[in-house]
């Protein structure tokens, strides 16, 4: 008999046949047993529900689920809704990546350990297609970088600091989603993921977690995120779309207190003043380098920034 689930894992999946099999074997590795996994064949064509369906017939904690495709974030949603309601912990896994054993342990750890806390992420290292190494230690020293505001400015989060609502609206550094464990009480408080932000819904949803508590960091390794042809995030040009999609919904968001929306203008400024320094120390790099073309380009660029930061909004 199953032990009773501490830990909702939901995998949305669209025709993942290629990578589903290796996601669902790191889930069964866990070092931890008291889990389940729900796989959405969001409208699949291929052999993604028979393949969980084989999972599911041999370990009772997979279960799959199905729906007519519409998308990543209805399907998360989906998923959600067919969880364990007493299980304490949550998270959302992509069907291209890989947990490392220990992963759920050492997140789970995290937030019994800081009660305080609505979510713990850690970080992820690249895989290709075919599941080998790629650019070992890029990734993890992205996610290592983590803004905040401090003083007025954008400054660098030390480890042992937190993310909160007021660094996470404006910069995250929290993807892909299957690094993020978060309490089950903060998503039902946090709504539903919304599908009119893909593809940065996974960061609309942990900035409605963050207006209920902080969210902790785990400096260590605990998933592979696989890169290969079929990754939307990819698409550096949508991806930008959807974050300015998501600080507008964020700023003028009516769940804001007043003090969520002083923190906001605070951080929107904090953020304009930090651009104009950067586009002016890159301009100032191509005069001295003496290609004065090139250092046009950051003028209007910094008036930009410059009417942004008078504005005080999005």
């Amino acid at each position: 008999m199953c032990p009773a689930p501490s830990i909702s894992i939901i995998v949305p999946a669209f025709n993942a046949e290629p990578y589903l099999r290796a996601t669902l074997e790191s889930v069964q590795a866990q070092t931890v047993q008291d889990w389940e996994c729900i796989v959405v064949s969001d409208g699949s064509t291929d052999n993604t529900a028979l393949l969980a369906e084989q999972f599911a017939a041999a370990d009772p904690r997979i279960r799959l689920i199905r729906q007519p495709n519409a998308g990543r974030a209805a399907a998360a949603n989906f998923g959600f809704a067919h969880t364990t309601p007493s299980s304490d912990f949550i998270t959302f896994m992509d069907s291209d990546d890989v947990w490392l054993p220990d992963a759920a342990e050492l997140l789970r750890a995290q937030l019994i350990e800081h009660p305080e806390a609505v979510a713990v992420n850690g970080l992820a290292d690249f895989i290709d297609g075919d599941g080998a190494p790629l650019h070992p230690g890029r990734f993890p020293e992205i996610g290592r970088k983590r803004y905040g505001i401090k003083d007025g400015k954008v400054a660098l989060l030390a480890p042992f600091e937190p993310a909160t609502f007021a660094s996470l609206a404006w910069s995250t550094s929290i993807w892909p989603p299957g690094l993020l464990l978060a309490r089950r009480k903060a998503y039902e408080l946090a709504g539903p993921f919304d599908s009119a932000m893909w593809p940065s819904d996974d960061w609309d949803i942990t900035i409605r977690l963050s207006r209920h508590g902080d969210v902790i960091f785990l400096n260590r390794i605990v998933l592979l995120y696989r890169r290969h042809a079929g990754n939307t995030s990819s698409n550096q040009e949508m991806f930008e779309s959807a974050w300015d999609s998501v600080r507008f919904k964020t700023f003028n968001s009516l769940e804001n207190t007043p003090d969520q929306r002083r923190q906001l203008v605070r951080g929107w400024r904090a953020w304009q003043r930090w651009y104009i320094v950067e586009h002016f120390k890159s301009g100032m790099e191509c005069v001295r380098n003496g290609d004065y073309f090139a250092a046009l380009r950051f003028v209007p660029r910094i008036a930009v920034a410059a009417f942004r930061w008078t504005r005080g909004y999005p």
